[in-house]
C-alpha cells in the first residue's frame, strides 16, 4: 500500500522517478533534472504544495499512460487541472467532445476552430493547444506559473537544438505566450497574494527569452499586441 504520509510533492516526485526516469533530454540529461528544475523555480517564489507539484507532474500526461483522472485521484482536482492545462494534445479536439468536467467551462469558439482546420497538422496542434492554454489560464492563473517555469528552464539550453527548431521555440513565446501572460497581467485575474510571485516569474522569462534572441542572432521584431475593440 503507498505510503499516506507522504505528502503531495513527495508523492509527485516518486512519481516524476518512476514514469520519467529513464527518459533522457536532447542535452543528454535526464529528463528528471527538467523536473526539479523547474522545481527549483518555482520553490523561489514561495508558491503552495499544489503549485510545485503540478510542475513536478507537469508533462506526466504527455509522457506516460497516465491520464487527468489518474492524476486527480492521486494529487486532488486543481493539480490534475493545471497538469491537463499545460498538456499538449495528441489529436486535436473538437468543441463538442469537452465531457471531462474538469473541463467544462473551456469552449473551442467553432469560428476559430474551422479556421485552424485549414492549416498544416503541426501548426493545427501546436495553436489548438494555444487556444486551450488560454482558457485554462483565465480560468486557474496558477496554470500560467507552472508554463513560466517550463520554459525558463527549456530556454536555459534551447540551443542544442538545431537552428531552426531553437528559434521556433524562441517564436513561439515571442508570438503566442508572452501575449497571453500579459493579458493575464492586463486584466488582474491574479489574487493579491500571487501578483508579485507572477510578474516577478514573468519577468524572468522575458530576460531569459531576451538574451537567447541576442545569442542565437534573432530578431522576432514588437511581440503581438491585442487589437482594442472601437466603442459602438
Amino acid at each position: 500500500m503507498p505510503d499516506i504520509t507522504l505528502s503531495l510533492l513527495e508523492k509527485a516526485k516518486e512519481w516524476a522517478t518512476e514514469y520519467h526516469g529513464a527518459i533522457k533530454r536532447k542535452s543528454g540529461s535526464l529528463y528528471t533534472q527538467h523536473l526539479w528544475n523547474v522545481l527549483a523555480i518555482l520553490e523561489e517564489y514561495n508558491l503552495p504544495e499544489e503549485l510545485l507539484t503540478a510542475g513536478v507532474l507537469h508533462d506526466i500526461i504527455e509522457d506516460s499512460r497516465l491520464t487527468q483522472e489518474d492524476v486527480k485521484e492521486a494529487f486532488g482536482e486543481r493539480v490534475a487541472f493545471i497538469v491537463s492545462s499545460v498538456s499538449k494534445i495528441q489529436k486535436p479536439i473538437q468543441p463538442d467532445q469537452y465531457e471531462d468536467p474538469l473541463e467544462k467551462h473551456r469552449v473551442i469558439n467553432a469560428e476559430f476552430y474551422e479556421k485552424l482546420t485549414r492549416i498544416e497538422s503541426q501548426n493545427f496542434r501546436f495553436l489548438t493547444y494555444v487556444n486551450k492554454f488560454y482558457y485554462s489560464v483565465v480560468a486557474d492563473p496558477w496554470v500560467a506559473f507552472v508554463k513560466i517555469a517550463d520554459q525558463i528552464d527549456n530556454l536555459s539550453d534551447v540551443e542544442v537544438f538545431p537552428f531552426a527548431k531553437a528559434k521556433r521555440k524562441l517564436e513561439e513565446i515571442h508570438f503566442y505566450f508572452w501575449p497571453i501572460y500579459e493579458r493575464i497581467s492586463d486584466k488582474q485575474v491574479m489574487s493579491h497574494e500571487i501578483t508579485e510571485p507572477y510578474e516577478q516569474i514573468k519577468a524572468r522569462l522575458w530576460e531569459m527569452l531576451e538574451r537567447k534572441k541576442k545569442e542565437l542572432g534573432v530578431d522576432l521584431g514588437p511581440v503581438p499586441k491585442q487589437k482594442k475593440k472601437e466603442s459602438v
